[in-house]
C-alpha cells in the first residue's frame, strides 16, 4: 500500500511540473541519468544487452542505455536536474551524458538519439546542454517545451514554448522555431520552410497534461497542449465494399490517417446505431472496391466539419494500395499545409505527388538452377557496379540494392511486391544473353559474347508502368586457353560482363535512369 501511495504521489509530482527540488536543481553538476516511469503498456530499458522492465515505480536509467516504448508503451523521464521527456508509443532513444569542465564550471552535456516522438520540457540551466539527434537532424534546446518526431526518414519538429533550434546533418542548414511554428528536416536532408504547429504532432501526448485548446496549438498557452486534429468534432467512421475479413484492417490503416489529418473520430458503439443516431452523426464513409488488380477507394463525409468527398485508386498490392489511395484522397482534399505535412511522412508513398529522390533498385532473373545462379552471381555484380559508379553523380537518384525475382510467372506483380518491400520507387530490369562459341584461330581458342537489355519500371498514376527500355550493343572477348569447368565461365564471363560496362554511353544511361522519375 506504501508504494501504491508513493507512486501515485510520484505521478502527481510529475504531472504539475513540481519534478525536484531545490536542492536537486542546484546539484545538477552531478551525472546519473534519471528515472523512467510507465504511464501505460509496456516499456523496457536495455543496459549492455540486458532488458529491464519499466513499471509504475521509477526505475533508474542511465549513459548508454537505451529506452524503448511498444505499441502502446507511454513512459515519462525525469532527468536529473529538472528536465522531463515524455515517450510516445513505438519509441527509443539512446541516452548518452558526458561530464565536461570549463574553468571552474563543471557542465552536463546530454544526448537523446531518437527514433519516434518524444516531448521535451527542458529548463534553461546554464550547466546543462541538451540535444535531440535523429538519425538525419539535430534539435538544439535551450528552455522550452517541444515535440520532436522520426518518421518515414523526416525529422519533425514543433516548438510549444521558448525557442528551438533544428539543423540538418546532411546539408548543415538550420533555422529557430518559434513558439507556434513546426519545420522539418526531409528524408533527403532538406530544411523545409517553417508552417503554424500541427497538433498531429501531439498525438499520444494527452497524458502529459490537458487537453489541446486553439490557444495550445498556436503555441500561445502557459498549460501543456495535448491531441489536436483539423476539426475538434468526434465523428464516426464507416468502411464498406466487398473486402469480407480485410474490412477489419481497412479500418485499421484509414482510420489513424483521417484522424491525424483530417477530423478526431469515436469508436462504434457495440450496439451500433440507430437510424436516428445516423442522422443526426457526423460520420465519413470509407467505400472500396477491386477491378482486375486496381483497388478503388472513396471517402465521403456526412455533417462533417471538413467537406470531403474524394476518391482514388492504386494498382499496388494488399494493404498497401489501401493505404496509397486513402493518402492519395488526403493529399488531394486538403490544403496546402496539411498537403506538405502528408508528404513529409509519405512521400515515399505518395510518388506521383509529392517531390522526392528517385529509390533505384535493380532486378535480374531469378534463376531455378542455383549452379547458374552461381555462375552469373559476379558477372552481375559487374554490372551493378557500372550503375552504382553513375548513380553517384546523379543528385536526385538514390541505389537501395539488387533483388532477384521470377521473370515467368507474373513478372509484373512479382516486381511491384518486391518494390513495394524495399521502398523502391523506380527499377531497372536487367535481361542478359551469353554464348561460348569454340573457334580456334591461329591465336585464339574461341569467343564469349554477351546481349544486355534494359527495360526502367516506376509508379506512376497509382500502379507500375514500364517507362523504357535500353539496349547495350553486342560484345565479344576472345579466349586464348578453352575449358568447360564452372571457374572458366565464371572468369570469362566476369571479364566481357566488364566489358558491357565500359561500352555503354554513360551520358545515355543517365538519361535512361533519370528519365524514372
Amino acid at each position: 500500500m506504501f508504494r501504491t501511495k508513493l507512486t501515485r504521489l510520484f505521478q502527481i509530482v510529475l504531472l504539475s511540473g513540481m519534478l525536484l527540488s531545490h536542492i536537486e536543481i542546484a546539484s545538477a553538476q552531478s551525472t546519473g541519468g534519471g528515472q523512467a516511469q510507465l504511464v501505460e503498456g509496456r516499456a523496457i530499458i536495455v543496459r549492455q544487452g540486458k532488458e529491464m522492465e519499466i513499471d509504475s515505480y521509477p526505475l533508474d536509467f542511465k549513459d548508454q542505455d537505451l529506452i524503448q516504448t511498444f505499441d502502446k508503451g507511454k513512459v515519462h523521464l525525469t532527468l536529473k536536474g529538472g528536465d522531463v521527456i515524455f515517450l510516445a508509443p513505438k519509441t527509443e532513444i539512446l541516452f548518452e551524458e558526458k561530464l565536461e569542465t570549463k574553468g571552474l564550471v563543471k557542465i552536463i552535456n546530454r544526448t537523446l538519439k531518437l527514433k519516434g516522438r518524444l516531448l521535451a520540457r527542458i529548463q534553461r540551466n546554464p550547466e546543462t546542454k541538451i540535444q535531440i539527434r535523429t538519425p538525419n537532424a539535430i534539435v538544439g534546446v535551450k528552455g522550452t517545451e517541444f515535440v520532436v518526431e522520426f518518421l518515414s526518414k523526416a525529422t519533425n519538429v514543433g516548438t510549444l514554448k521558448g525557442i528551438v533550434n533544428l539543423s540538418s546533418l546532411t546539408t548543415g542548414d538550420s533555422i529557430d522555431l518559434e513558439a507556434g511554428t513546426m519545420s522539418s528536416v526531409s528524408a533527403s536532408g532538406e530544411v523545409l520552410p517553417i508552417t503554424e504547429f500541427s497538433g498531429e504532432l501531439m498525438q499520444d501526448f494527452e497524458f502529459a497534461g490537458e487537453s489541446m485548446s486553439e490557444k495550445d496549438s498556436a503555441g500561445k498557452s502557459d498549460s501543456l497542449p495535448s491531441v489536436q486534429s483539423q476539426s475538434k468534432e468526434e465523428c464516426y467512421l464507416f468502411v464498406s465494399g466487398d473486402i469480407g475479413e480485410e474490412k477489419s484492417v481497412v479500418d485499421q490503416i484509414v482510420r489513424p490517417l483521417i484522424g491525424s489529418f483530417v477530423s478526431p473520430l469515436k469508436e462504434d458503439p457495440v450496439d451500433g446505431l440507430s437510424q436516428s443516431e445516423l442522422n443526426s452523426s457526423c460520420y465519413y464513409d470509407v467505400s472500396i472496391n477491386k477491378v482486375g488488380e486496381t483497388l478503388n477507394l472513396s471517402i465521403s463525409g456526412q455533417r462533417t466539419h471538413t467537406p470531403f468527398n474524394g476518391l482514388s485508386k492504386s494498382s499496388r498490392t494488399f494493404p498497401e494500395n489501401v493505404r496509397h489511395s486513402t493518402l492519395r484522397v488526403l493529399h488531394n482534399e486538403l490544403n496546402k499545409s496539411i498537403k506538405d505535412e502528408i508528404c513529409s511522412k509519405y512521400s515515399e508513398i505518395l510518388v506521383d505527388e509529392c517531390p522526392q529522390n528517385q529509390n533505384l533498385m535493380v532486378v535480374f532473373n531469378k534463376y531455378s538452377d542455383s549452379n547458374l545462379g552461381n555462375l552469373m552471381k559476379e558477372p552481375r555484380s559487374n554490372l551493378v557496379s557500372g550503375v552504382v559508379s553513375l548513380v553517384e553523380t546523379m543528385e536526385s537518384v538514390d541505389f537501395i540494392g539488387i533483388s532477384e525475382i521470377d521473370f515467368e510467372n507474373n513478372f509484373q506483380n512479382n516486381l511491384k511486391r518486391m518494390m513495394d518491400k524495399k521502398g523502391s520507387n523506380s527499377s531497372l530490369v536487367f535481361t542478359t544473353e551469353w554464348d561460348f562459341q569454340k573457334q580456334e584461330t591461329s591465336m585464339w581458342k574461341g569467343f564469349v559474347s554477351m546481349t544486355v537489355s534494359i527495360e526502367s519500371y516506376s509508379f506512376k498514376d497509382g500502379g507500375l508502368i514500364k517507362v523504357g527500355s535500353y539496349s547495350i550493343a553486342p560484345q565479344r572477348i576472345p579466349i586464348r586457353k578453352w575449358g568447360d569447368s564452372s571457374s572458366f565461365k565464371k572468369k570469362n564471363l566476369q571479364r566481357i560482363t566488364k566489358k558491357v560496362s565500359q561500352k555503354w554511353s554513360d551520358s545515355e544511361m543517365k538519361n535512361f535512369i533519370q528519365s524514372n522519375n
